[in-house]
C-alpha cells in the first residue's frame, strides 16, 4: 500500500511541474470570457447564418408554390380542338 502511495505522490510531482500554474491575476476572469464569448461568436455567426437561409429558402419555396397555384387557377378550361377518336373510327355505343 506504501508502494502505491509513493508512485501516487510522483505522479503528481511530475503532473505538477508538467502543467503551470493558472494565472491567478486579477484579469484571469475576464480574459477567460473573453476566449469563452470569442468562440461562441464565431458559432453565432454561423447559426444565424443558416437560419437566414433556411428563411430565405423557405420564402422562395413559397413563392414559387403560390405563383404555381396562381397560374394553374388563371388558366380556363376551354372546349378541346381536337377529338380523342379519329373521324372514321367511331366507338361502338348501344343504343336502346
Amino acid at each position: 500500500m506504501e508502494k502505491w502511495n509513493t508512485e501516487l505522490d510522483q505522479l503528481f510531482a511530475k503532473y505538477k511541474d508538467a502543467v503551470p500554474d493558472a494565472d491567478a491575476s486579477a484579469n484571469f476572469m475576464p480574459g477567460l470570457w473573453q476566449k469563452i464569448e470569442a468562440r461562441q461568436s464565431f458559432t453565432m455567426r454561423i447559426k444565424k447564418l443558416t437560419q437566414v437561409f433556411v428563411v430565405a429558402t423557405a420564402a422562395v419555396c413559397l413563392g414559387l408554390g403560390m405563383a404555381v397555384v396562381v397560374q394553374v387557377s388563371n388558366q380556363t378550361c376551354a372546349a378541346p380542338t381536337w377529338t380523342f377518336w379519329p373521324t372514321h373510327i367511331r366507338p361502338i355505343i348501344s343504343q336502346p
